[in-house]
């Protein structure tokens, strides 16, 4: 559905380019920067946190983040200015102080079967982050002294996601670690796009901005498809901050 929703608010705006003319009044080049909350969602079961058998989750999901840019409306067609967005965005750190069964084949073994999990059971602390820059649409409409409009766009991000996991107690239970996983489970590194969508409200160099990022994850598939952070599916961001014209 937000894919969807995205891909039509994409297609009116580049609709509406072919009626727009660049005007002589042209609003400015808006240098942009904001700072909120972002909150992330759980990945599946067993992607970091266990939810059988009483394991601890410990998870910082809403955390502070922050965008950087430029907006650059060049176009209006009946009081509607519409432009471009770019940003460089920080949507914060996700953090776990989890525990959970060194026997990974034994806690599935009882989650099917509703039994106690006979496993030995470790502690880790885990990190990481998602940061990179997204390009878009954007517009702006007169509302009741505000400018009102939505946005559209493609993020690539950038995520990590680090762990303190003893390798020498895992090794008892799982194949030889190699690579990443030896060093400290980095294997989820990497870069993705995604789209998103949005709102702004602005007043004056006062600016309130509302976005949703459609999936947001750590993960290489060509390193172990299967391997990612703890988080996945959409974020979404509520910020605050200026919009100041050049």
């Amino acid at each position: 559905m937000f894919k969807q929703t995205a891909i039509g608010l994409t297609c009116f705006l580049l609709g509406l380019a072919g009626g727009m003319v660049a005007v002589s009044n042209a609003e400015p080049v808006r240098v942009e920067a904001l700072g909120g909350q972002c909150k992330h969602r759980l990945a599946p079961d067993s992607s970091w946190h266990y939810q059988y058998g009483g394991y601890e989750t410990n998870m910082e999901l809403s955390m502070k983040c922050a965008q950087l840019g430029f907006s650059f409306l060049p176009y209006e067609y009946r009081n509607l200015k519409w432009g471009y967005r770019f940003n460089y965005v920080h949507l914060g750190h996700v953090k776990a102080d989890n525990t959970f069964p060194l026997d990974e084949k034994e806690y599935f073994r009882a989650k099917e079967t509703g039994t106690q999990v006979n496993s030995p059971t470790a502690r880790f602390r885990g990190q990481g982050s998602t940061k990179g820059i997204t390009v878009g649409l954007a517009s702006e409409y007169p509302v009741l002294g505000l400018h009102v409009g939505p946005e559209v766009g493609i993020a690539a991000l950038y995520s990590t996601w680090h762990t303190d996991i003893a390798k020498e107690s895992w090794t008892t239970y799982a194949a030889p670690l190699t690579g990443c996983r030896a060093d400290d489970w980095a294997c989820a590194d990497g870069w993705k796009a995604t789209i998103y969508m949005g709102l702004t409200l602005r007043y004056g160099w006062l600016s309130v901005s509302a976005r949703r990022y459609e999936n947001v994850h750590a993960s290489q598939s060509e390193k172990n498809p299967l391997f990612i952070g703890p988080t996945t599916g959409p974020v979404d961001t509520l910020m605050i901050g200026l919009s100041i014209p050049l």
